[in-house]
């Protein structure tokens, strides 16, 4: 990514409890009007207020969107912008870190909604009423409306005005309205082959109803590996659920560790640190620890249950290897001529199990950055951090995000289970380690989490560097 640029911050946060605001949103210019009465929770953020718009006007959300505050200047300032526009650093907030009661606060106050900016669908919001918010209620509900709803790709106002007085002979307008529509088309052509939806009330119940809303208060920064991840998926659905995971997780509370809980954590780590010791160990000549060093961390680290085999060669005795290969991939251990050493940071920590178990937590995901594997380590640990309990969730979720990304094999073919599986491998691998997670004897290779998991994925996310939740550059 590139360097900071100047951005728009988004507003400061407004404290309390959510109120309904009564919103009047009117697609401008539109002749007949075009009309929603809406009553939405005032903590929605402005991207799931952009849901609930879609489904309000009946649109598929196939094209861009930005909000400004000033519904006669949509290009100006303040803005507040979907991923695309964010990534490509246009000037404005992300939509998705800022909230409806941010930007609106008094009866009478308006918001501009601009989507789709090659037909321009300009939809001024205007705050009718704050109400008093019943616990029980639905975080958006269309009251009222009018209109048919604008078709995706028509070509804006002025052409949906034509198609509806095309289709309506009881339009003053109406013969002109219909050649004008045959002049754009053919002298044959039928208007009506263009559907307009009228407006319905308990249709627009239902989308809303099927709507995922109302996510707590999202962080407005997050960990580079997260950061990374939403920039990659873009507007693909999946961002919805990935933002809510990050809701979810509450990486912005404290989070505390207990000292006997991190040594038993760490002891795997601890015990390999203490073993290579100040002088080292001498490697194979293939790069593997020496047959003896195997065997002593098979027994001292009680591996017997999860592998099955003799346990003397490092490269047939995956638990090992995954230990080694892990603790040099944290920062504690390194090779050079052909010797294995500790790292200043690793002998640092080898009698300090608490600082151990920061280095860990802040190393996570231990994969190189902008690959697959840092990718998949970024959804495990929001997962986890959410309280994501089975390997199935999380690697439906990992393939969704990946997928989204553009991830496939090099041959060109879709991503399988085996490689999904694969890449989480090196997160995987730490957090088996540690004991965040146990075997799942229902399924081959899954794994369930364990109630260490929780704490260290929030103290992982919690205390990796930081970047803007949408990054400032591509």
């Amino acid at each position: 990514m590139s360097g900071p640029t100047a951005r728009a911050q988004p507003p400061p946060r407004q404290e309390g409890p959510a109120r309904t605001f009564v919103l009047h949103a009117a697609l401008e210019d539109a002749t007949p009007p075009v009309w929603r009465q809406l009553a939405v929770s005032s903590g929605l953020h402005l991207d799931e207020l952009h849901a609930v718009l879609q489904a309000a006007f009946g649109w598929e959300d196939y094209h861009l969107y930005r909000f400004a505050s000033d519904p006669d200047d949509p290009w100006g300032q303040p803005a507040y912008l979907c991923p695309f526009d964010v990534v490509e650093v246009d000037t404005g907030a992300p939509a998705e870190l800022v909230r409806l009661e941010e930007v609106l606060a008094g009866e009478g106050e308006r918001l501009g909604y601009l989507y789709d900016y090659g037909d321009n669908w300009q939809v001024v919001l205007t705050l009718e009423a704050i109400e008093a918010r019943a616990g029980d209620e639905p975080p958006a509900v269309c009251r009222a409306g009018g209109g048919a709803e604008p078709p995706e790709d028509c070509g804006g106002v002025p052409a949906y005005e034509v198609i509806a007085g095309a289709q309506d002979p009881s339009h003053p307008e109406h013969a002109e309205l219909l050649a004008e529509f045959r002049e754009w088309f053919s002298a044959e052509d039928d208007p009506a082959r263009i559907r307009l939806t009228p407006f319905d009330v308990d249709t627009v119940g239902a989308r809303l109803a099927d709507l995922d809303l109302g996510s707590p208060p999202r962080p407005r920064e997050v960990p580079v590996a997260v950061a990374d991840l939403l920039a990659g998926v873009g507007r693909h659905p999946v961002r919805r659920r990935l933002l809510r995971l990050l809701a979810e997780a509450g990486i912005d509370a404290p989070v505390t560790i207990d000292p006997d809980a991190a040594a038993a954590m760490v002891r795997p780590y601890q015990w390999l640190l203490e073993r290579v010791g100040e002088d080292g160990i001498k490697l194979t000549k293939a790069g593997y620890l020496p047959p003896a060093h195997v065997e002593a961390a098979m027994h001292a680290l009680d591996l017997w249950e999860e592998w099955i085999g003799a346990g003397n060669r490092e490269d047939l005795t995956v638990p090992v290897l995954d230990l080694r290969e892990s603790a040099q991939q944290l920062g504690l251990l390194r090779k050079h001529r052909g010797r294995l050493l500790r790292t200043k940071r690793g002998t640092a920590a080898a009698s300090d199990p608490v600082a151990l178990h920061q280095i860990l937590a802040e190393r996570m995901p231990p994969a190189r950055r902008g690959t697959a594997e840092h990718r998949a380590g970024a959804v495990v640990l929001l997962s986890l951090a959410a309280g994501a309990g089975a390997s199935d969730d999380v690697d439906a979720l990992v393939a969704e995000a990946l997928i989204a990304e553009g991830w496939r094999h090099t041959d060109g073919t879709p991503l399988d289970d085996r490689t999904i599986r694969a890449v989480q491998r090196p997160t995987n691998g730490v957090l088996r380690r540690i004991g965040a997670l146990g075997r799942d004897r229902t399924r081959l290779g899954g794994f369930a989490s364990t109630a260490r998991a929780r704490p260290f994925a929030r103290a992982a996310l919690a205390s990796a560097p930081r970047a803007p939740a949408a990054p400032e550059g591509s």
